[in-house]
């Protein structure tokens, strides 16, 4: 692959439609890509209907968040994100020969991404599977992790909520991308490498047309230490490259979700999502 940066510009539209009028509401936003060695976001632009202020901080995770509330009766909250973003080829190559020992020297500063979280527990079966996959080095191991997933968990959209933990993923034996970033965390967690869960966007053509506006998608994957932080696709298996776009790092899907939102009122809502994204060069 050559190592040739992507510009993709990137909408992501995200409604709440209330039966009844609410009192109120706060939200926190996750849509921002973020700055990194492969990639760069040139500018991006958060709208919000009705329109409230807004104020901007960065998570204890690194993540921009765009907080606001709505201290009016509403029936209906639409939220459009913007932005536009370099990519780049990230290589595996310099990272993959790191030992047992270089992983057990880190666990003490990266505990927090050993630890299990709810969505990533382990139940007994889970535990026995991953003593079985560690392989000679962390690197041959997350390979092997992500190649026994893909092979576990068919992608089946709907089949699952965000609520749902890898071992009632295990036991479904299908899901979607967080699904089965949920499970790959798991197992390298209960096997010692320090793993993260990623959000972002992913373009769906491995070679996107030029000006063309197609149909994108949130999606998940995740960073394991392997020598240095090393990206993986536990849904696609390819290299994380140019048409993938980060937003969010964490634990799990909680400390990255795209939006998080409380509203006073007795009313039940619709949320209506749709991510657009177009290579401009």
């Amino acid at each position: 692959m050559i190592d040739t940066p992507w510009r993709f510009e990137i909408e992501h539209r995200t409604v709440f439609t209330y039966d009844e009028q609410v009192r109120s509401s706060y939200n926190e936003v996750r849509m921002i890509p973020l700055n990194m060695d492969r990639q760069v976001t040139m500018q991006y632009e958060i709208s919000i209907s009705p329109n409230v202020n807004q104020y901007q901080y960065v998570d204890y995770w690194g993540t921009q968040v765009v907080a606001f509330d709505v201290p009016k009766l509403h029936d209906k909250l639409e939220i459009i994100s913007k932005s536009s973003v370099d990519t780049n080829w990230q290589s595996k190559g310099s990272s993959s020969g790191a030992s047992w020992a270089d992983v057990a020297n880190v666990s003490e500063e990266m505990a927090e991404f050993l630890f299990h979280t709810k969505h990533t527990s382990c139940d007994d079966r889970l535990t026995e599977i991953a003593r079985t996959l560690r392989r000679d080095t962390p690197f041959e191991t997350v390979e092997t992790i992500l190649d026994w997933v893909d092979k576990a968990i068919t992608y089946e959209p709907g089949s699952t909520s965000v609520h749902t933990c890898a071992a009632e993923v295990l036991a479904k034996g299908k899901g979607v991308c967080q699904d089965r970033t949920h499970v790959a965390l798991a197992l390298l967690r209960q096997i010692g490498v320090p793993s993260k869960y990623v959000s972002g966007y992913l373009h769906p053509h491995l070679e996107p047309g030029i000006s063309e506006t197609v149909l994108g998608q949130s999606h998940a994957w995740i960073e394991s230490w392997v020598g240095c932080w090393t990206e993986f696709d536990p849904t696609n298996l390819g290299e994380v490259a140019q048409r993938h776009v980060m937003v969010a790092k964490g634990r799990d899907y909680y400390d990255v979700a795209p939006i998080k939102g409380i509203y006073g009122g007795n009313s039940n809502n619709t949320m209506e999502t749709s991510v657009s994204v177009t290579r401009l060069r």
